[in-house]
């Protein structure tokens, strides 16, 4: 009687071991077939919003590891992915294409985060990047995008000309590539360089002040990209290669009025004739260096593209990463009033 109970308590305890290493087993061996994701500029401006959006979201499970290129092994950022998150740092030369193509390494998926930099200098490390990604194998890449829809904007703004430029060059290759346009990021839409000069309580707007444009946080970007990526990785087919993604579109109007309920102000219009602004504009951007300083070279433009409709984005892919906000609720533009209290840049 006890020896068969000794028995059955051994049984139980093999059994209970054998269960634990096939399942040790099985979990690193789907590990090691799903896909790697490498992220450059993922320490920066929009990439590290991007980072959090691979490592804390429903996505991280689509892969098998997320890897960060740094110049820097020791960057704070960097660090702080792998220890929080478990994130893999591979330290990278972007001037050199035979150091990112050897990082590259077992990459199926290769997202472009990196910086134009002052005068347009990091340029040429995005195109590096993507001479590297093809010649590493990867199969899926997002260029360095994320702003408002080059393709539709028709100024001869140098910048931007850079950008259809590498576009063209990156469809060229074997990869399928996906560009992802969100408008303009909520965070730094209402600055005194793009008219609202709220401080003042003045803005300054090209044409009519219901016309709608696009604003999506970082945060909604970095979810999005890695929403894209996971699809994509699945069923290439099921993602365009082109997306755009709205986190709110509103009109300056509606803008204006969420802000100064917020702030109690009352915020005042100056409004700029579009068809001689825009006439003025574009006279100008035949003069604009690649050099010249963002607010000279990019902001007057982008305030026409707006003032234009070019950055409604109405007519979005939302539904494909967020149906019905399932997945995430958008951020919106009262959320970030509260936030600075209705007073933007104050």
């Amino acid at each position: 009687m006890v020896g068969g109970y000794i028995k059955h308590i051994l049984l139980g305890f093999i059994l209970y071991q054998l269960y634990y290493i096939l399942s040790e087993n099985l979990t690193s061996y789907f590990m090691s077939t799903l896909p790697a994701v490498a992220l450059a500029g993922a320490t920066g401006n929009i990439g590290s919003h991007i980072a959090r959006g691979f490592l804390t979201s429903e996505s991280r499970s689509s892969f098998s590891d997320i890897i960060i290129l740094t110049r820097d092994l020791n960057n704070e950022v960097a660090q702080g992915f792998k220890a929080n998150h478990g994130a893999t740092i591979r330290q990278v030369d972007f001037n050199d294409e035979a150091s990112i193509e050897k990082a590259l390494e077992g990459v199926t998926v290769v997202v472009d985060a990196l910086g134009a930099g002052p005068g347009g200098k990091g340029l040429r490390s995005r195109e590096l990047l993507l001479e590297a990604a093809s010649k590493a194998g990867a199969k899926i890449y997002f260029p360095s995008e994320y702003g408002v829809d080059v393709s539709k904007v028709d100024y001869s703004v140098p910048i931007w000309r850079a950008k259809q430029v590498f576009q063209e060059k990156a469809r060229a290759t074997s990869m399928k590539i996906i560009t992802v346009t969100a408008g303009i990021f909520m965070e730094s839409a209402f600055t005194p360089g793009m008219g609202f000069d709220t401080a003042n309580l003045k803005w300054t707007i090209i044409g009519s002040p219901n016309t709608k444009f696009t604003v999506t946080s970082k945060g909604d970007v970095g979810l999005s990209v890695a929403s894209f990526a996971s699809i994509a990785v699945k069923t290439p087919d099921a993602v365009p290669n082109d997306v755009r993604i709205a986190g709110h579109v509103l009109s300056f109007e509606e803008a204006r009025q969420i802000f100064t309920k917020d702030s109690g102000d009352d915020i005042k219009y100056e409004l700029l004739d579009l068809e001689s602004t825009g006439k003025e504009y574009r006279e100008k951007a035949k003069t604009v260096a690649i050099t010249d300083s963002p607010l000279v070279s990019f902001v007057p433009f982008l305030r026409l593209a707006l003032a234009e409709g070019m950055v409604d984005y109405s007519t979005n892919n939302n539904d494909l990463i967020n149906s019905q906000e399932k997945s995430w609720k958008w951020k919106k533009v009262e959320d970030y009033s509260k936030e600075v209290n209705g007073r933007p840049y104050v």
